[in-house]
């Protein structure tokens, strides 16, 4: 409930209580009647219409009622006044003509209600005020004449790059984070200039990363922004970052390693692999990357900012993605966050909103298991992970034990086999599974060495 206003509104309105088809305007000597239309402004006009249009549907509300508007005391329901506002706010946009401002048109609305508590209502008695007018900001479409025209110039060095990619095994270091960077474009969609800046560099820590759902990887980076962030960290502001890597940025960050691991490589690597890269030494280590590449198809090199435009060519249209226009602008860096849906919008400003205060942690997330279950099955108790795997290596135990207890070598060979299967079927664990055929392609090497020694 918003407080009572007690100051007379400055809107144009009968002094005797109703708009009608004149128009009032207020002077310090008291009211003057204008009954020419030719003497108003355009915004006059469009403020006429609004306070001819509240005053109409607020008559509706009380004839509807029996009632009468004027008449000091009589009031509509809180429910009745709920359908008003609901009608006005549907309404108002529509009566917002010649430039005529919409949060103005609310505020007209505010002093329509305060008039009617200042004249016709007491204290106890006074309408609640409308909702607070916020004008929303629609999201702009992230495409552009030039997108098509140059997503397809995007397209055709890719189709470079993956011959490329299938014809070469060897990569210098500075060739794996080129190929990094170019990944992150166009198949990771960080197309936003300070993103891809802090990715390429947190991806090459391993402290900054670890495992997410379904073997995935993700990537904890964070830079400085002036105006928007969600992190203070000694009075600066920052955008803290969560990314998941995706599987061919993940790709080269295994020959990254690998790369690094090597102990002849190490004296060349370890200068650019702990450096901290900025935005010019990002595009000159893609544009030597490609430059080789494309220089034989006589193409030009493009430059960072047209990949970071224009990536999105690609990733929009990958298989199994779906990613809404106001997001694209987000991630090419030409917003710094989108808000709700429209009807989301309506529900956040609605004056019987309630939110709901959630927080989610990381840990969460990390610790979800998904499991596929039957639903008629009765839930079992939950077990620790070392007593499973105490379980399992004892059950491996057992089963390759009777190789040894039977006679009929054969025999046991196949049942060992069999049983090995059975419990890897059985397992839900990714890491069971594996011990289970590693034992499995051991026992099965075994046979087979012994098959072709009794042939020879």
């Amino acid at each position: 409930m918003s407080d009572i206003q007690t100051t007379e509104p400055s809107v144009w309105i009968n002094p005797n209580g109703r708009i009608t088809d004149k128009f009032f305007i207020k002077l310090s000597t008291g009211y003057q009647l204008i009954d020419s239309e030719s003497r108003l402004t355009p915004l006059e006009l469009n403020k006429r219409s609004l306070l001819l249009m509240f005053q109409e549907n607020w008559d509706t509300l009380f004839d509807k009622a029996k009632m009468c508007p004027i008449t000091k005391g009589q009031r509509i329901t809180n429910t009745d006044l709920e359908v008003f506002y609901s009608q006005m706010t549907s309404s108002i946009p529509t009566y917002c003509y010649q430039g005529y401002p919409l949060t103005q048109a609310y505020t007209l609305l505010n002093e329509f209600i305060a008039y009617q508590n200042n004249n016709f209502q007491t204290q106890m008695t006074a309408y609640p005020m409308p909702p607070k007018a916020v004008k929303a900001k629609v999201n702009t479409l992230s495409v552009d004449s030039d997108w098509i025209k140059n997503g397809k110039k995007v397209s055709s060095i890719l189709t470079i790059v993956d011959r490329y990619w299938l014809d070469t095994d060897c990569y210098t270091e500075t060739q794996i984070i080129g190929w990094l960077i170019f990944s992150a474009m166009i198949y990771g969609g960080i197309n936003d200039k300070k993103t891809l800046v802090s990715y390429i560099n947190t991806i090459r820590e391993p402290t900054k990363r670890q495992p997410f759902i379904n073997f995935n990887i993700i990537s904890h980076g964070h830079y400085k922004n002036r105006k928007y962030g969600n992190e203070y960290i000694t009075d600066d502001l920052y955008c803290n970052q969560q990314i998941v890597l995706d599987p061919v940025t993940r790709c080269w960050l295994i020959r990254l390693n690998d790369c690094h691991s090597k102990a002849r490589m190490i004296s060349v690597f370890d200068e650019l692999i702990h450096e901290t890269l900025i935005e010019t030494s990002i595009e000159n280590i893609l544009k030597t990357t490609l430059t080789p590449l494309l220089v034989k198809q006589s193409i030009k090199t493009p430059t960072l900012a047209f990949m970071l435009s224009n990536s999105s060519y690609i990733w929009e249209m990958l298989p199994n993605v779906n990613v809404d226009q106001a997001s694209v602008t987000v991630m090419k860096g030409k917003q710094d966050t989108v808000g709700l849906t429209k009807k989301s919008f309506e529900r956040l400003l609605h004056q019987k909103y309630q939110p709901i205060q959630k927080v989610y942690e990381n840990k969460e997330f990390l610790d979800l298991e998904i499991i596929a279950s039957n639903g008629e099955c009765e839930k079992k108790p939950s077990r620790r992970q070392a007593d499973d795997e105490l379980d399992l290596i004892k059950e491996l135990k057992n089963i390759l034990h009777k190789k040894y207890e039977h006679q009929n070598k054969s025999k046991s060979q196949s049942n060992i086999i069999d049983e090995l299967l059975k419990i890897s079927h059985d397992s839900s664990g990714l890491s069971y599974k594996i011990l289970i055929r590693w034992v499995l392609s051991l026992v099965e090497k075994k046979e087979l060495i012994m098959s072709l020694s009794a042939n020879i």
